[in-house]
């Protein structure tokens, strides 16, 4: 098991995708401050009627007048991006290419002919996976604090512990989601529907779903409507998890990803164990 973990890694460090999706990541987060830098400046030049240089009493410029004045917490943008899905996209396509990565060239049949359990194939992708979930987080955080920190003049932290204790559930909760689609593209023998799940799971159309089955589950089956199903769904906390959530939303969680993650490993390895690998 130690050494296809280790065969494992050692080939993810030679992938492009493994630097390219936290990168890629890092600038999507650029970006985002940088529109919001952007957003309020671009509205003041579309409602001047020109543009003005005048010196102020106090010696200044109008050009003074342009500097950043307003605030950028740290703690609240994160939440924003939590909140947004967008690292979801990531985590999955991430995810997706680790789960397919060895399909090539008949390197999987080779390797699960000189295994006692083909499902060990699949538990063995899991520390990838979490590496991987590590620097996405990470160079999200990062990348937030340092273009909020170049571009605004008031820049603050915000709750450092605050951040951290929604940065623990968050990983878990990806990890979590990294097992889904590790279960799902074992099932489907392709990259394409564990992005595809990433991206229906990030648009903000699953709460329609949730809702409809809460629907169900009230007025057909009599469950009390003091249960709601939206509880028990990875995609439901990724979104609503951040640094303001009190101790049971963390806790919750924090458990419904772990359950995820033994659940969707469990099913991936008997899902391999029982296919026919070509």
């Amino acid at each position: 098991m130690f050494n296809i973990i280790k065969m494992n890694l050692y080939r993810l460090f030679r992938q492009k995708a493994f630097y390219i999706i936290p990168i890629s990541t890092a600038i999507m987060c650029c970006l985002m401050v940088y529109l919001i830098w952007l957003t309020p400046r671009m509205e003041n030049l579309a409602t001047d009627s020109g543009f003005q240089i005048t010196v102020g009493p106090d010696g200044s410029n109008g050009i003074e007048s342009l500097l950043i004045t307003e605030e950028f917490k740290l703690t609240e943008f994160i939440d924003e991006i939590f909140g947004s899905g967008m690292l979801m996209i990531f985590i999955s396509i991430a995810a997706a290419i680790i789960t397919n990565a060895e399909q090539k060239n008949g390197f999987i049949k080779n390797v699960a002919g000189q295994i006692s359990s083909r499902g060990m194939l699949t538990v063995a992708k899991l520390p990838g996976m979490l590496l991987e979930c590590i620097l996405v987080l990470a160079a999200a955080v990062f990348s937030c604090a340092l273009a909020g920190r170049l571009l605004f003049s008031s820049f603050t932290l915000g709750s450092l512990s605050a951040l951290a204790g929604a940065l623990a559930v968050q990983l878990m909760l990806a990890f979590g989601f990294c097992s889904l689609i590790l279960m799902i593209c074992t099932l489907a023998g392709n990259a394409a529907s564990g992005i595809i799940t990433g991206i229906a799971l990030s648009a903000g159309i699953m709460p329609l779903v949730y809702t409809l089955i809460n629907k169900v589950l009230w007025t057909y089956l009599h469950v009390p409507e003091s249960f709601d199903i939206t509880r028990c769904f990875l995609s439901t906390h990724l979104m609503s998890i951040s640094t303001v959530s009190d101790t049971k939303t963390l806790t919750l969680g924090f458990v419904v990803g772990a359950v995820y993650l033994v659940a969707c490993s469990a099913g991936a390895f008997v899902i391999i164990t029982r296919k026919d690998i070509v």
